[in-house]
């Protein structure tokens, strides 16, 4: 794994001009994140990100596509393509699993739609075409335990987490290869972005 990596950040282009004029990246704190809280990259996709920023503003969330290049130093990595970090997560579902069941409370559990706060029922919005888990509730409440649990022992934080996701369409018929597979990354630690700059936007 390198320890530096080139990452791409699809947003508006307003918040373009904000990063440049010197403030953080967003960092995502929803509780569906595929990998938990932090600031997302597409590792070394362009056009993956710009296509994620078209799609935003297809969906009234963007009014004008851009995307951002950063230089990532992973630091401590939770590497989810190496066994041993899957195997820290699996430790991880486990407490998880435990807590719930002491609080008697239900696992959360990933789904199609985001679930409303007060009455945990899904919005009336449509499911995503090709029926993908899009809302990950359940990992990212075993990566966010992940990381508690490590608090809690007094070990060192992870500064990102780095993954690879099948999503999409079968590129053909019969295939495991989908049309927006790609590798994501979470950063936690904002020291860990650098050498940011602005390659595309609509405007």
């Amino acid at each position: 794994m390198p320890s530096v990596v080139v990452g791409y950040h699809g947003c508006d282009a307003q918040t373009v001009r904000k990063v440049l004029n010197g403030e953080p990246i967003w960092m995502s704190q929803h509780p569906w994140e595929w990998l938990g809280k932090g600031t997302y990259f597409w590792e070394d996709d362009e056009e993956r990100a710009w296509r994620w920023a078209n799609a935003q503003k297809e969906r009234g969330k963007v009014d004008t596509p851009a995307v951002l290049q950063a230089e990532i130093s992973l630091g401590k990595c939770l590497d989810l393509l190496k066994p041993s970090c899957r195997d820290q997560l699996r430790l991880a579902y486990r407490l998880l699993d435990a807590e719930c069941r002491t609080q008697g409370k239900a696992i959360p559990q990933n789904r199609k739609t985001i679930l409303k706060k007060a009455e945990d029922l899904p919005r009336e919005e449509p499911e995503t075409p090709d029926g993908d888990l899009l809302f990950r509730y359940l990992d990212c409440a075993v990566i966010e335990m992940l990381h508690r649990s490590r608090e809690e022992e007094k070990e060192p934080p992870y500064d990102t987490v780095r993954a690879a996701f099948q999503e999409g369409k079968p590129v053909y018929e019969g295939s495991c290869i989908r049309d927006k597979d790609h590798i994501q990354i979470a950063v936690r630690s904002k020291g860990c972005i650098f050498s940011i700059e602005s390659i595309k936007s609509a405007a």
